[in-house]
């Protein structure tokens, strides 16, 4: 986060870049909010959200607008926040050429840019005002509890929140003539290149991410845990050597079982009330990121599973393709459209920063330049190549109770 708050940054090839997020996972957003308001206020369908563009958006870590841009059609109000001015003045650029491109939206929709931290909302912002409160990849650099209590106090009663982000790319060949196994072969290569340059190496990357990218997965676990207290309280329950719940019945008993709310270390008590929650998890490649849950699932999460309890479902899914992927990420592009995507690294600025003296004189080659040598070296990926790249993915929806 430190790199993006930089006013030097690149703000416009980062926006330029940066994976999208489709229209359908918006609609479904929501979709899902409209009827939490039809289930709770009885009211007629036309009063809706997308009818009548009423009701508040507040955008936490809103970057450049990515997701704020196209969500507020949806709103009379739009709250577009960032800890980063840097970005928030790139944020109101694309929303001044929004308003170019659809001569109405200024006099329909109300746009308010704040520079705040997604722990200190309650702070410029009023409490039970916001509709829709969404985070997308920024939650892991926060302070889950701290986060929670500021969503919770904006939220309006029955209001949404939804975070969201999506984790790593999985880059696969297409269209070169080869055979099925010569291409499982190849992906399975490049997609090492790419841990060893963005994580594993220490020479690289891997050491130099801000605080909140190697502490994401856990970050995201707790914040997860919080918001959707019967599966922490079922995996606290399966870690202190008791069986897992396998039942709705059993989640209830199990809950039950817990004499007081589940602790945290950062002495956080699940004491916040979300309702119909939905968590559902891509990990196409069975990573780490998979075992962090892995007590909440009979086969260890090997196999696309479901953890159900009555607050909510938690989807575990190794299929980008399967119906249950509600945010599905893939673009299909030249193999030169990926090495962009990668130049918007924050860490990948971060060490040319510190091998700036060294590049200048010719000591070092860029890491860009290492990194994409190894793919054609190894496997024969070249500028022109085409690739699908499909993004790993988190969403967590929730209804403040």
């Amino acid at each position: 986060m430190a790199t993006y708050k930089q006013t030097k940054f690149d703000t416009s090839k980062y926006h330029s870049f940066r994976p999208t997020y489709p229209d359908s996972f918006y609609e479904y957003l929501i979709d899902y909010h409209e009827k939490g308001i039809l289930a709770g206020s009885k009211v007629d369908a036309a009063n809706g959200l997308r009818n009548d563009n009423q009701g508040t958006l507040l955008d936490v870590g809103s970057g450049t607008g990515i997701v704020a841009l196209p969500l507020s059609q949806f709103f009379k109000h739009t709250i577009v926040s960032d800890p980063s001015s840097t970005m928030i003045s790139q944020a109101e650029i694309e929303f001044e050429n929004l308003a170019l491109s659809k001569p109405n939206f200024n006099t329909e929709h109300d746009i308010k840019f704040k520079v705040i931290n997604g722990e200190q909302l309650h702070s410029q912002i009023e409490p039970n005002s916001v509709d829709v409160l969404t985070a997308a990849e920024c939650v892991h650099w926060m302070s889950p509890p701290d986060f929670l209590n500021s969503a919770y106090t904006v939220l309006k009663p029955g209001g949404t929140l939804a975070y969201w982000l999506y984790c790593e790319p999985v880059v696969r060949v297409i269209n070169n003539g080869k055979s099925q196994a010569e291409n499982d072969e190849a992906n399975a290569k490049a997609n090492a290149i790419f841990m060893k340059y963005v994580y594993d190496d220490p020479r690289y990357m891997g050491s130099l991410w801000d605080k909140g990218k190697p502490e994401y997965r856990k970050f995201l676990k707790r914040c997860n845990e919080l918001v959707f207290s019967d599966l922490g309280d079922a995996m606290t329950l399966k870690r202190g050597g008791l069986p897992l719940p396998t039942t709705d019945n059993d989640v209830v008993a199990a809950a039950a079982a817990v004499p007081t709310p589940l602790n945290h270390k950062d002495g956080f008590k699940n004491e916040f009330k979300f309702t119909d929650v939905q968590l559902t998890l891509l990990d196409q490649l069975h990573s780490k990121f998979t075992s962090e849950y892995s007590t909440a699932f009979p086969d260890g999460g090997d196999s696309s599973s479901t953890f159900e309890s009555k607050q909510g479902k938690f989807y575990l899914l190794h299929d980008a393709q399967t119906k249950l992927n509600i945010l599905p990420i893939e673009k299909s592009m030249k193999f030169e459209q990926f090495k962009r995507y990668i130049d918007t690294y924050s860490a990948l600025h971060t060490w040319r920063r510190i091998h700036k003296s060294e590049i200048e004189n010719g000591d070092q080659i860029d890491m860009l330049k290492l990194m994409f040598d190894e793919y054609e070296d190894q496997v024969d990926f070249v500028d022109d190549t085409d690739v699908v790249v499909t993004w790993d993915s988190m969403v967590c929806l929730a209804r403040k109770v």
